[in-house]
C-alpha cells in the first residue's frame, strides 16, 4: 500500500524500518521543507499516512489526510483534549476510513498475558508503574505526554476500563510521578525522562496475589500467588511496533473501537492532568 509520512524526525526513521515489511510503500515525505505543490501531489497518489510529528499538529494533518480520503496511523498522542480526539475518530468513521493511534503497549505479549490473567489474582487493590530513560525532551511535551501514556494506555487496556483515573501529579516536567485512584483502585506512576537505566515495569496487586511485566528483563512477567505458587514467562518485546503497523493494515477502512477507547481514555487522563497542574500554577501566582 502506498503510503506518505508526515515528519522525518526520531521516531518517524524507527517506524520506517517496520512499514515495508508490513505492506506498506513510502512514496513521499512530509516535512517543512516540502512546498504546495509536491504536498498535493503525494495526496493523490497514497492511500495512507503515518504521521509522526508534534502533538500540536496532529490534528490539522489527520483532518486533512482523512478529508482527502486517506487511512491514518498516528503517533501518540493523538490531540491534548477529549472533544478533538473525539472529532477525529468521528470524522474517520464518516469518510469510512481507519483513524489509528500508535499505542504499541496493546501489542506487547506480556501486557496481553496480564490482560488474560488479571482476574486470576483477585480483585485490584493497587496497580504500581514506571516508565523510564534518559531524553526524548520534545518542546511543550511532558514526560507523562511522551512516555506516561505507554502506561495509561495498558491500564485501560488491561482492565477493559476506559473511564478517567482521578491523578495528582507531583515532580516536574522531565519527571513526574502520578498518585491517583481508578475506582477503587490505588495507581501510582512514575514518568522519568531523567534516568540513566531504562525502565518498563507495571505491577497489579490483587487479593490473591501479584502479577508484574518487566518489559526490560529476562523474565517478563511474574505471576506471583500468596499460597505460594508462582510462574515466570519470557516474550520478545522488541517487535511491538510492527505488529501496532500490521493491525493497522489489517484494519484498514475499518473502524478499530478498541483502539479509539483506548486514545479517548488516555487522552482524558493527560487533559485532567494537565488542567490539575495549570490550576496549581494559577492558584500559587494568586497567593
Amino acid at each position: 500500500m502506498r503510503c506518505l509520512l508526515f515528519g522525518n524526525g526520531y521516531w518517524a526513521n524507527i517506524l520506517k524500518k517496520y512499514l515495508a515489511v508490513n505492506g506498506f510503500d513510502v512514496v513521499g515525505i512530509i516535512d517543512h521543507n516540502t512546498d504546495e505543490i509536491s504536498f498535493q501531489k503525494y495526496l493523490k497518489e497514497v492511500e495512507a499516512a503515518f504521521i509522526c510529528t508534534p502533538v500540536d499538529t496532529h490534528y490539522q494533518y489527520v483532518v486533512l489526510s482523512l478529508k482527502h480520503g486517506l487511512n491514518v496511523f498516528c503517533e501518540k498522542i493523538l490531540t491534548r483534549d477529549a472533544i478533538s480526539t473525539r472529532e477525529l475518530y468521528a470524522l474517520a468513521r464518516r469518510r469510512g476510513k481507519t483513524l489509528f493511534t500508535d499505542y504499541t503497549y496493546m501489542f506487547s505479549e506480556s501486557i496481553n498475558l496480564i490482560k488474560k490473567k488479571i482476574t486470576c489474582i483477585g480483585p485490584i487493590k493497587r496497580i504500581n508503574a514506571e516508565i523510564a530513560q534518559y531524553g526524548k525532551f520534545y518542546p511543550n511535551a511532558t514526560a507523562v505526554e511522551t512516555i506516561g501514556v505507554h502506561m495509561l494506555s495498558a491500564i485501560h487496556y488491561i482492565m477493559s476500563d476506559y473511564s478517567l483515573i482521578h491523578f495528582t501529579e507531583y515532580g516536574e516536567t522531565n519527571d513526574s510521578i502520578l498518585i491517583g485512584v481508578a475506582g477503587s483502585i490505588s495507581v501510582y506512576i512514575r514518568s522519568s525522562l531523567y534516568s540513566n537505566v531504562k525502565r518498563r515495569f507495571i505491577e497489579f496487586i490483587g487479593t490473591n496475589g501479584i502479577i508484574t511485566a518487566n518489559m526490560m528483563g529476562n523474565e517478563n512477567v511474574v505471576e506471583q500467588y500468596f499460597n505460594g505458587k508462582k510462574t515466570t514467562y519470557s516474550f520478545d518485546e522488541s517487535n511491538n511496533l510492527g505488529r501496532a503497523v500490521r493491525e493497522f493494515n489489517e484494519s484498514i477502512n475499518m473502524h478499530n473501537s478498541i483502539n479509539e477507547q483506548i486514545s479517548i481514555a488516555v487522552v482524558q487522563d493527560v487533559e485532567a492532568i494537565n488542567y490539575d497542574v495549570d490550576s496549581q500554577k494559577k492558584y500559587s501566582i494568586h497567593e
